[in-house]
């Protein structure tokens, strides 16, 4: 069979099966967003996949096995991220305590303002802005209100916030000299 053929086959299957696919996959990731891109995920693989399939029916279930192998490949990569991520929240703590400390002794020296402003001009934009969401607001913001407001990734946020405060930090010590 060829590749034009398994596209067809599958564009029938879609026509007839979808709204299994989706339903199947909405049961999985419970949301509609990730139940769509799983289901789009699964027919790339189906494209390509050995073009051995014969029929409707073994398209479709072709398809019901690549949407649940895609999705047992999601959880294990979201599980990896989420260890990681509750990895990197304990670390900025020490970066945060660190540039908070060095705040307050360039404040006792009258010198915060300045340092301040250097360190920031010195940021990328998007760095900037975390850290002014994360130490300049009052109260600051939470990593996740940070991804919100930035539109990114709680952990591209992270990445951003733990940047900054590092930046922020080495800045202060560096006025010190």
């Amino acid at each position: 069979m060829t590749r034009a053929s398994l596209r067809s086959l599958l564009r029938d299957a879609w026509g007839n099966r979808f709204s299994d696919w989706r339903r199947f996959a909405l049961f999985l990731t419970r949301n509609d967003a990730d139940a769509e891109d799983l289901v789009d995920e699964a027919v790339v693989r189906t494209l390509r996949a050995d073009p051995s399939l014969k029929s409707e029916g073994e398209v479709h279930a072709y398809m019901v096995t690549a949407i649940r192998n895609t999705w047992f490949r999601w959880r294990r990569v979201r599980t990896r991220r989420q260890a990681i991520l509750m990895e990197l929240r304990n670390r900025p703590e020490e970066y945060a305590s660190s540039a908070l400390h060095e705040l307050i002794e360039a404040d006792r020296q009258g010198h915060l303002e300045k340092v301040v402003s250097s360190a920031l001009e010195k940021m990328k934009p998007e760095i900037r802005s975390a850290i002014g969401f994360y130490l300049l607001e009052d109260p600051g913001l939470t990593l996740r209100e940070i991804a919100e407001e930035q539109e990114v990734s709680i952990t591209t946020a992270h990445r951003r916030v733990h940047s900054g405060l590092r930046a922020l930090a080495d800045e202060l010590k560096e006025f010190d000299r």
